[in-house]
């Protein structure tokens, strides 16, 4: 058990801290020079909450050891902070959208949304995670946390700094993008129905691995195509 619970340890502030975080920070300093300074203050608050619930949302990641209701209970709260916080952090940002509608590149507002329901998506994922029976599920289903990874990974992550990157001048294959973006979607609607193949799909599991594969494939052929446009245009 100890050895799982530093992987969990880990993966969870690797990906929900020092790269969530990151590609956070990247965001606003997008936008600070166009924010007022109450939006600014706004933002904080957020940022700080997200900061702060990030610790004990830690201990979500260790209900599968069944350590105690007492861990469900203050992982559920994290994961409740979450939410509150991304609601205070969306306050400011409807206002700026408003005001600001053609601040982004074309194409980067849409990727902004398709984020920003990954994300939401993330934490009401942890919030169900809190409770003991559905902790138990996902424990006895591996492909719920891979798909729960490659959500933040992939479709927070890594989208959002193709969306920077956009933004910034740096790749402008749109085709390229699409095809990433809906390689993602697939591999993910795959990987969380597995588990209830039998009555959902009906399919040979065999089929589905092979499907994921090229569905990977396609993500890497994706990032290959940027990186062969993004070299010609430098």
């Amino acid at each position: 058990n100890l050895y799982r619970l530093s992987i969990y340890f880990y993966l969870h502030f690797q990906y929900n801290g020092f790269f969530f975080f990151g590609v956070l920070s990247l965001f606003v300093n997008l936008l600070e020079r166009s924010l007022s300074k109450s939006q600014i203050d706004t933002i904080g608050l957020a940022c700080q909450l997200l900061a702060a619930a990030c610790i004990p949302a830690f201990l979500l990641s260790t209900l599968w050891a069944k350590p105690g209701i007492d861990y469900n209970i203050l992982g559920g709260f994290a994961a409740v902070v979450q939410l509150g916080s991304l609601v205070i952090f969306s306050i400011p940002l409807r206002k700026f959208f408003r005001v600001n509608p053609d601040y982004f590149r074309p194409g980067v507002k849409l990727l902004l949304l398709f984020i920003y329901t990954a994300l939401v998506l993330k934490f009401l994922l942890q919030l169900f995670s809190a409770d003991p029976g559905l902790a138990e599920v996902i424990n006895d289903n591996r492909s719920l946390v891979i798909a729960y990874l490659h959500l933040v990974l992939v479709g927070i992550i890594s989208l959002f700094l193709l969306a920077w990157l956009i933004q910034k001048g740096v790749i402008a294959s749109v085709w390229a993008i699409s095809l990433f973006l809906v390689a993602f979607v697939g591999s993910e609607f795959i990987l969380f129905v597995f588990p209830w193949n039998e009555g959902f799909l009906n399919a040979d599991p065999i089929i589905l691995q092979y499907i994921i594969l090229v569905l990977s494939g396609l993500m890497a052929t994706a990032v290959f195509v940027l990186l062969q446009a993004q070299r010609k245009n430098s």
